[in-house]
C-alpha cells in the first residue's frame, strides 16, 4: 500500500479562521511534477509586519544532533526553550506542542521508492502513524532535511497530515483516498525546514505545510502560537487534558492522545504510568487493516463510495485494586461511524455491543478465568432516548476528557442488557448493545459524517474480576465486541435497507499478577471471530446481507 507524489496534488485545504494564514510563509510555489516549478502564486499571503508581539516562551522540542539545536539557537531562539528528547518521546508531548524533528532521526522508519519523478511511499512505515499522532493533536511539526530528500519529506508530512486530521475524499466510484496537501517553493540551501500543522476550528480543519525560511523561523513560531491563543475559544482540539471538546470523534483515539504521560508500546498494547490501554483499531492495523484516525478501523465500502468504521478499547490499572473481591478497574470504550459520499446511501442504524454476559459464561468453558462486569446497572453512556440529534459521553482517567456527537440528522438511541446474569458482589454481566436508529426529516445528500461512540465503566467501573486470585498467577479474559451497520435509500419519510455489514470480534486477554499484585499483560489478541466465505477480500467484517430491493449494489474492501 503506498501513496505517490503525482496521484494527490491539492494547492490548500484551509477551512479556518483567517489567523492561521500566519503559518504560510511568502514565495511559495506550486509544482505539478517533481522538479518542474510554476510560477509563483501571486495569491499567496505575506508574513505578517511588523512581527506579532507575541512572546516566545514556549518549549520546543528537539530530536537531532547538537548540530541542530545549534542552528535553532542561531536564528535568535533562546537555548533555555530548547528541549532535547528521544524519538519515543514524541506523542508523549502536551497537545499543541512544536517539535523540529532532523530527518536522519525519521529516515529510518520510512519506506520509500522513487522511479523517475514519482516517490512512492509505503504507508505502513512506523513513521507515517507517529506523526499521524501528532498532528491529530495539534502539533506543528518541522523536518529538517537535505534538498535531495526534501520532496520525500515533503510526502511524508502531506499524507500524515491528511491521516492524522481525517481529510479524505470518498468517491462515487468507491476509491477512499486522503486529500494530500502539496505545497513547495525553490530551496536555494543544502538543508531546508519544511513545516505542517493542522488546527480544528468550528468551521473546519486548516491543513497547512510549507517550506520554512530558517530566519522566519522565530517569527512563523510566534505568529503559530498566537493563532493557537487567538482562537482558543474556536479550536475543537484540546490544549489540555482537561479542555473537553472533541466532537465526532472515535474515544480511543481521544484516550490515546491523552494518555497520561505519554503511552509507551505497539501494536495495540500500550502503557503510561499505573495504566495498560488496548486498542482494537491498532491491533488490526498490525494485522493489515486501514485506519482511520478518528473513525476506526475502515471495514467495508460500497460501489457509491460510503464507508462502515468500528473501533473498540480497554482502558485499565496496571495491578488489582482490591485483593477482596480481586479486581482490576478497567472501562471499555468504543464506536462505529458511517462516511456518506456524494449520492449515496444513508446509513439507517448502526450497533455496537459489549457481550459482557459471555465473557462471564466463558468461566465454564475451562479456557478462561476472568470476566469483566460493570458495578452499577447504569454505569454507561450514552442511555436510551427517543430521538436527538447531540449526545456527550464522559472518557474517564486516565483522559478525563468528554466527546460529543453531533449527527446530520435526529437519532434514536435504544440501550439493551439482555442477556445478563448477576455475578458475585451484585455486579453486572450485561450484553450491552448500543443500537443507533437515524430519522431523516428530508432527503439528506452527503458528503456527512456519522458518528457514534459509546463507554462503559467509566472511571473503572467495569472491573476485569479473576476468579480464584493468587499473586503469580496468569489470567485469561474473553470480551466480544460487535458492530453492525445497516444502509439504505431514502424516499422522504421511507427507506429501503440496501445493504447491512457486521463484524463480530473478540479481545484475549492473558494478565499476569506479580507477588505485589501487579498486572502485566502477557498476550493481547484481538481479531474477527469467524468470517463468512463470501465477504470481500481486504474487508474487516464478519458477514452482510444485501436485500433483494436494491439493484446495482457492491461491497468491497477499502
Amino acid at each position: 500500500m503506498g501513496v505517490s507524489k503525482l496521484v494527490w496534488v491539492v494547492l490548500l485545504i484551509v477551512l479556518a479562521v483567517i489567523l492561521v494564514t500566519a503559518l504560510i510563509l511568502p514565495t511559495i510555489h506550486v509544482v505539478s511534477k517533481q522538479g518542474t516549478p510554476a510560477k509563483a502564486n501571486s495569491n499567496a499571503p505575506m508574513p505578517i509586519s511588523p512581527p506579532i508581539n507575541t512572546s516566545l516562551n514556549t518549549p520546543i522540542y528537539v530530536i537531532g544532533p547538537q548540530s541542530l539545536t545549534q542552528r535553532l539557537i542561531n536564528t535568535g531562539i533562546p537555548q533555555s526553550l530548547i528541549r532535547p528528547i528521544g524519538l519515543s518521546q514524541l506523542l508523549g508531548l502536551p497537545n499543541n506542542s512544536i517539535a523540529v524533528v532532523d530527518w536522519s532521526v525519521v529516515k529510518p522508519y520510512v519506506s520509500y521508492s522513487t522511479v523517475g519523478g514519482s516517490i512512492t511511499l509505503n504507508l505502513t512505515s512506523p513513521a507515517v502513524e507517529l506523526l499521524a499522532g501528532l498532528f491529530a493533536k495539534g502539533d506543528l511539526v518541522i523536518i529538517n532535511v537535505s534538498r535531495v530528500e526534501a520532496p520525500i519529506a515533503e510526502l511524508l508530512l502531506s499524507y500524515t497530515i491528511a491521516k492524522g486530521a481525517g481529510i479524505a475524499l470518498h468517491g462515487s466510484n468507491g476509491i477512499h483516498q486522503y486529500l494530500v496537501p502539496m505545497l513547495e517553493m525553490p530551496i536555494n540551501s543544502n538543508h531546508t525546514l519544511i513545516g505542517a500543522t493542522a488546527i480544528r476550528t468550528r468551521n473546519g480543519v486548516a491543513v497547512l505545510i510549507g517550506p520554512v525560511n530558517l530566519k522566519g523561523l522565530p517569527n512563523l513560531i510566534k505568529n503559530w502560537l498566537q493563532s493557537i491563543e487567538t482562537a482558543k475559544g474556536l479550536i475543537k482540539l484540546p490544549t489540555t487534558n482537561q479542555d473537553p471538546s472533541y466532537q465526532n470523534e472515535d474515544p480511543c483515539t481521544v484516550t490515546y492522545q491523552n494518555f497520561l504521560g505519554g503511552p509507551q508500546g505497539s501494536g495495540g498494547v500500550y502503557t503510561s504510568g499505573n495504566f495498560i490501554f488496548l486498542w482494537g483499531m491498532q491491533s488490526l492495523e498490525s494485522l493489515g487493516a486501514l485506519g482511520a484516525w478518528n473513525l476506526g478501523v475502515e471495514a467495508i465500502q460500497d460501489n457509491y463510495g460510503d464507508m462502515f468504521y468500528y473501533d473498540s478499547c480497554i482502558s485499565m490499572y496496571n495491578f488489582v485494586a482490591n485483593p477482596s473481591p480481586p479486581y482490576i478497574p478497567a472501562e471499555l470504550m468504543g464506536d462505529a461511524a458511517y462516511t456518506m459520499a456524494s449520492n449515496g446511501l444513508v446509513p439507517l442504524s448502526m450497533l455496537g455491543d459489549f457481550d459482557m454476559y459471555t465473557s462471564y459464561e466463558m468461566l465454564n468453558s475451562g479456557w478462561y478465568n476472568a470476566y469483566i462486569v460493570l458495578t452499577g446497572a447504569d454505569y454507561y453512556e450514552p442511555q436510551s432516548t427517543l430521538s436527538t440529534t447531540s449526545y456527550s459521553i464522559s472518557v474517564g482517567w486516565p483522559a478525563s476528557v468528554s466527546v460529543s456527537f453531533n449527527a446530520p440528522s435526529s437519532e434514536q438511541i435504544s440501550v439493551a442488557t439482555t442477556p445478563y446474569a448477576t455475578t458475585p458482589y451484585n455486579f453486572f454481566a450485561f450484553n450491552l448493545t448500543w443500537t443507533f436508529t437515524y430519522n431523516y426529516p428530508s432527503t439528506l445528500s452527503g458528503p456527512s459524517t456519522f458518528v457514534n461512540g459509546f463507554i462503559a465503566g467509566q472511571d473503572g467501573s467495569a472491573p476485569i474480576t479473576p476468579t480464584n486470585y493468587s499473586p503469580g498467577a496468569t489470567y485469561w479474559l474473553y470480551l466480544p465486541f460487535n458492530a453492525e451497520v445497516t444502509a439504505g435509500i431514502q424516499y422522504d419519510v421511507y427507506y429501503d435497507p440496501c445493504w447491512s455489514a457486521w463484524a463480530n470480534t473478540v479481545w484475549v486477554v492473558g494478565l499476569t499478577a506479580s507477588s505485589s499484585n501487579a498486572i502485566s499483560i502477557n498476550t493481547a489478541y484481538y481479531n474477527l471471530t469467524s468470517t463468512q466465505s463470501n465477504v470481500p477480500s481486504g474487508s474487516w467484517i464478519s458477514g452482510y446481507s444485501m436485500p433483494q430491493i436494491c439493484s446495482g449494489i457492491s461491497l468491497s474492501g477499502p
